[in-house]
């Protein structure tokens, strides 16, 4: 016995990415859908009339299940109350594992069987869901010649309701086939690349979930191989009882080929269309590519100037203003509903029944036709790729505060425009105030200077510092480029020039100093305020040439690197480590500036200590920074609650006089700290405490400020 089932149900794979499905709301579903309706076509057994040589056999079965209600209807009376009767629930017959797993899983009878029954007829009903629910499971897992039994018997008293499954073979799919429909035909090569997407595969499980899933990832295949206005029209699914096969037919009407055509901006207001234009990946003729819109997509809406943003694909006949049906859903609406209606059977030998290919099956006689109409190679019609935009607030203040033990309060308020000439272009006014440190900062990135993912950085600074170990008034402008290798890669170069006014000592030194950043970095993690997973790692050299009394050489290197390892899936425990190694070469310690010097203690180094207080110090005890320095640190965050959390950690280090670390004389601190998390990132806490500390150390540290500690 053969039956063909199928879909009317359209699915879409447009210029738009496939959005959420609509019915029903999950795969498993639609794969229950695509075997209860199999079910409801009688496409297996269990549902045929007995032939008329079987009527007495069957009457005897008749009397004797009426007998077993009877019984069980007298034990349910037995063991009945006022609050209702309990039952049994038996499966049998099932010797597979998971396949029983899945079967009890959708029955209601096991679901159910603590609760109390008020009547024997509640219990008779759930009996019937029972054999369609689980009959429906069988088939999506390829059970299609599966026969179930079910009764209620008495036993100690009590209704025990019982189904017997004989699954039977598990059937496999036939070769799938594709139907494309219409006067157009992609090209073999599109055809098998179509092919490799499918998860239906011959001679695999005939499972229902592949089924639905296929239809889903050709409609999002379509696209990225150049047909954005196609539909995946539909499914027929033919099961072949005799040879036990499931073949399944895609119906794809696919239009023809795209090419990127002309681009259209809808919504801009302040910036630059022709800044747009030149993020575009792709060159204006070449085959239309999802992937390459997607990307689009993506770049603009890293800019930050967008609050929405969407390319889309139009026909070249679409007028504009006017919207198109976007896709259904992932496997559009055929694949959504997963429930195909039977149509058609085969005849009583089980011989399947046969279908003449239309133009555009995807078979001998289908690819010969499908040829006769198809396209001419490279004819391609150019799809309109239409902007539409909503611009965010370029404008925008911001502010932030902290407070440490040893520098006390500090805040910061920013002003930004986001979109300064029109083309992205950011420009960054910040003012900063502690008790011991002011400054004032001009910041301006031009995005893609010269190239894609290059900037241009522009800054101006002036800046005050009082601290135990110096005093500075400086000034400072740079000019540079940032370019992004990858996603995870990036370096920059810069010139800057600075005049410093430095105190140390009671010292007075004036000087100028002309350096080259630079630096790479690699950033691994997944957050860049509260990483979780993921590693980071920067390098840093910068050349100085310096002019005061006398002229002067030294280069500075640093590394910076940190780690965070979670320890259970929900990254409620994370294992965060960091260092720091640096070094200064060419000069010794009096020649190098102060404020170009090492130094290491304070919410941002060592906690536990005070603000520049590890490492040597004078004949007054005031810190006087060294040439090399060496920091690592440890934490456990643990996040017991959806806005807080706790986190132990340990720091270490020391700065030397050495052009490198010694290692030796470790200074070391501990602490607890707390953190709220907040949507900008956590705001933290750390109370620590020197381990080894030195007598003119304090005992307890407080430090206030938003991010972790690294």
């Amino acid at each position: 016995m053969t039956c063909l089932l199928f879909s009317s149900r359209r699915s879409r794979a447009d210029h738009r990415r496939p959005g959420p499905a609509r019915a029903p709301s999950s795969p498993a579903v639609a794969c229950a859908g695509l075997a209860l309706s199999l079910l409801l076509a009688g496409c297996a057994g269990g549902a045929d009339r007995p032939e008329p040589a079987a009527q007495t056999q069957t009457q005897t079965q008749a009397q004797t299940r009426a007998k077993s209600n009877t019984q069980a209807r007298e034990a349910s009376r037995d063991d009945s109350s006022a609050r209702g009767f309990r039952y049994g629930f038996e499966l049998q017959g099932v010797e597979n594992i998971g396949l029983k797993q899945q079967l009890l899983s959708a029955s209601a009878l096991q679901r159910q069987r603590s609760e109390r029954l008020l009547s024997f007829a509640t219990l008779q009903s759930r009996l019937r869901d029972d054999l369609n629910a689980l009959s429906s499971v069988l088939r999506s897992q390829g059970y299609y010649g599966a026969r179930l039994t079910g009764r209620v018997r008495r036993q100690e008293r009590r209704p025990v309701a019982e189904i017997v499954v004989a699954p039977g073979p598990r059937y496999a799919y036939a070769d799938p086939v594709l139907a494309f429909e219409g006067d157009t035909r992609p090209p073999d090569e599109v055809v098998a690349a179509l092919r490799q997407r499918l998860t239906v595969k011959a001679d695999a499980p005939a499972l229902a979930k592949p089924v639905i899933d296929s239809q889903g990832r050709l409609a999002r295949a379509l696209p990225e191989l150049g047909y954005p206005f196609a539909e995946v029209a539909g499914r027929d699914v033919v099961v072949d009882h005799a040879v036990r096969t499931l073949a399944v037919t895609y119906r794809i009407a696919s239009g023809p080929r795209a090419a990127f055509g002309a681009t259209r901006f809808d919504g801009l207001t302040s910036i630059d269309p022709a800044y747009l234009d030149r993020l575009k990946p792709w060159q204006p003729g070449a085959v239309y590519d999802q992937d390459q819109a997607d990307l689009y997509q993506r770049r603009l809406s890293r800019t930050g100037l967008f609050d929405l943003i969407e390319v889309n694909a139009r026909r070249p006949d679409t007028p504009a203003g006017a919207d198109q049906d976007g896709p259904d859903d992932g496997g559009g609406g055929a694949a959504g509903s997963g429930s195909p209606v039977a149509t058609g059977r085969g005849d009583s030998t089980g011989a399947a029944p046969t279908k003449t290919p239309d133009a555009g099956t995807d078979t001998a006689a289908g690819q010969a036709a499908g040829q006769r109409v198809a396209r001419a190679a490279g004819d391609r019609v150019p799809a309109t790729m239409v902007v539409t935009a909503t611009e965010a607030q370029h404008r925008t203040i911001s502010t932030g505060a902290g407070y440490a033990t040893t520098t006390g309060f500090e805040a910061d308020v920013t002003w930004e425009h986001r979109n300064w000439l029109g083309a992205g272009e950011r420009l960054r006014l910040t003012g900063r105030g502690a008790q011991i440190s002011q400054a004032l900062t001009a910041e301006f990135t031009k995005p893609h200077f010269r190239r894609l993912n290059q900037s241009l950085l522009a800054n101006l600074g002036f800046k005050r510092q009082d601290t135990d170990a110096f005093t500075e008034r400086t000034a400072t402008v740079g000019v540079g480029l940032d370019r992004q290798l990858t996603r995870r890669w990036s370096i920059g170069a810069s010139a800057d020039l600075t005049y410093s006014d430095i105190t140390q000592s009671g010292v007075r030194d004036q000087f100028g100093l002309a350096a080259l950043p630079i630096n790479a970095r690699y950033d691994g993690t997944d957050s860049l305020l509260n990483p979780v997973d993921g590693y980071r790692v920067t390098v840093r050299t910068a050349p100085n040439l310096g002019v005061g009394g006398s002229t002067f050489f030294f280069e500075r290197n640093e590394i910076l690197a940190s780690a965070y390892w979670p320890l259970d899936a929900a990254a409620h425990w994370v294992v965060a480590a960091r260092t720091r190694l640096g070094s200064l070469v060419g000069a010794d310690t009096d020649t190098i500036p102060a404020n170009r010097r090492f130094f290491a203690g304070g919410g941002g180094s060592i906690r536990g200590f005070g603000f520049q207080d590890v490492g040597p110090k004078d004949a007054e005890g005031d810190p006087v920074g060294g040439r090399s320095v060496a920091e690592a640190g440890l934490e456990l965050r643990w996040r017991f609650a959806e806005t807080f959390g706790l986190v132990p950690f340990v720091e270490a280090g020391n700065v030397y006089d050495d052009t490198l670390p010694g290692f030796g004389s470790v200074k070391a601190g501990a602490g607890l700290g707390v953190r709220y998390y907040t949507s900008f990132g956590p705001i933290r806490f750390d109370v620590a405490t020197p381990i080894n500390p030195g007598p003119d150390d304090r005992r307890v540290q407080f430090y206030i400020s938003i991010g972790q500690s690294f």
